[in-house]
């Protein structure tokens, strides 16, 4: 059902909010998005910063006309990165960060099954926040793996809820963040039913659950495992709760997907290597063995059930790479689960060197590394579709070194720094595909 992939360019080159500019050595770093009405559509994203690996920053929006890369109407900022954040109120000044953003809800004026339901235009977004430690001799962030004690102890899912305004140019906020609790669990060390300490957030967008949408569902990790969260629209409090979560399963998996695919539901995750898979009648019932299955992958990628009906994985493949770069090309699989998950009809996405980015000169810390290897293409989102032949793929791109000479031997230029950002591509479907919503001007 594809056609071709058409690779668009820029996404967004920079984020405009004092503190997340790229005056202040910031850039867009890890995209997302929802439709929030017919013609509006919200893309979020968190900002990066240059002090070593995984420096995630704040959490941002931007409130767009007609498509996700349509006119920017209103930029504004969820949650701010700080340097002073003291989390365990003992006096201590840790820096704040948060990423991994994603969202739901139903559009503004969206009807279901023909008639409006009370929860449109109400939406959650959600994200993983943790403290860092800024290492004084070096200014570079510490690893979390060097105080795992700490990182225990902070590391966390915060949500907000909002809903579009009326004159659909901004949002307006009807829950403040706060840390995401299980109804239940508002209080005290315990956050929800499973005997965990810390949660961390899934890279993709919840999935519709019941029919009148109502109820969604994703997958999140915790300490190496996984379980499913639902969320129920409350009537009485005019907000999503957390109401279930599913039973833990899986070791060393990480960065889980949840998609439905012909009445059942299927769960990817990042492993050491081949991909993790699962497929159930229910998330929140007893679950099946993980299978894994190609590509080689080791870095961040996600499963989605596309417009055409078709599962489909994005991230990178270390055994195809020409650069033996896990994250270079950016590719999209089919995937069968009827045949063991395998993956099949590759389609490169994007390519550092056939698009022509700089790599370093030649000299000892590039010696045996291909121009390709110097690139990163991933945190790729099959961004809501909203009818028609083509839904966007959004994703990043970022230099290996992460301005840490200790992670390649070399720091960033300001070259290799100005390609930084959210860059995005368009899947062309070879029939027009519905929206998955219908609205009251509908035809």
């Amino acid at each position: 059902m594809i056609e071709r992939i058409e690779h668009r360019g820029s996404l967004v080159h920079e984020c405009a909010q004092p503190g997340d500019t790229r005056a202040d050595d910031v850039y867009p770093g890890h995209p997302n998005g929802i439709q929030v009405s017919a013609r509006r559509f919200v893309l979020l994203f968190a900002t990066r910063g240059y002090r070593g690996v995984d420096d995630a920053r704040s959490i941002i929006y931007q409130v767009r006309d007609g498509s996700f890369d349509g006119p920017v109407l209103r930029e504004g900022r969820l949650v701010r990165s700080i340097n002073d954040w003291d989390p365990l109120n003992d006096g201590s000044a840790y820096v704040r960060q948060q990423s991994h953003v994603a969202g739901f809800g139903v559009p503004k004026g969206a009807l279901i099954r023909g008639q409006p339901v009370p929860h449109a235009n109400l939406f959650v977004v959600k994200w993983y926040r943790t403290m860092r430690i800024v290492d004084p001799a070096t200014g570079f962030l510490r690893s979390a793996r060097d105080h795992p004690e700490l990182t225990a102890r902070t590391l966390g899912v915060e949500w907000v809820q909002f809903r579009l305004n009326n004159a659909e140019d901004d949002i307006e906020v009807v829950q403040p963040a706060q840390q995401l609790r299980q109804r239940g669990y508002e209080a005290g060390t315990a956050f929800c039913s499973a005997a965990v300490r810390w949660m961390n957030q899934s890279m993709v967008q919840a999935v519709r659950f019941n029919d009148d949408a109502s109820e969604w569902a994703d997958v999140n990790h915790f300490g190496g495992r996984l379980a499913a969260l639902k969320y129920r629209y409350s009537p009485q409090r005019g907000v999503y709760e957390w109401v279930e979560t599913g039973p833990l399963v899986g070791d060393q998996l990480s960065e889980a997907s949840l998609a439905r695919y012909r009445g059942e539901w299927i769960i990817s995750a990042r492993t050491g290597g081949e991909v993790a898979w699962m497929r159930t009648d229910d998330p929140f019932g007893p679950l099946p063995a993980v299978r894994y299955a190609a590509p080689d992958n080791n870095a961040p990628l996600t499963a989605y059930t596309c417009a055409d009906g078709v599962l489909r994985l994005l991230g990178g493949d270390w055994q195809a790479s020409p650069y033996d770069n896990p994250r270079n090309p950016l590719y999209l699989w089919d995937i069968d689960p009827e045949r063991g998950f395998a993956a099949t009809n590759r389609r490169e996405v994007y390519d550092s060197v056939k698009a022509g980015l700089p790599a370093p000169p030649d000299g000892p810390a590039t010696a045996g590394k291909s121009p390709g290897w110097w690139w990163r293409h991933d945190m790729a989102k099959l961004l809501p579709h909203a009818g028609g032949h083509v839904q966007l793929i959004a994703h990043r791109i970022v230099h290996q070194s992460m301005n840490d000479p200790d992670h390649t031997g070399l720091a960033v230029t300001p070259a290799e720094k100005d390609v930084h950002g959210l860059y995005h591509a368009a899947i062309h479907y070879s029939e027009a595909q519905p929206s998955p919503w219908q609205f009251a001007t509908d035809d």
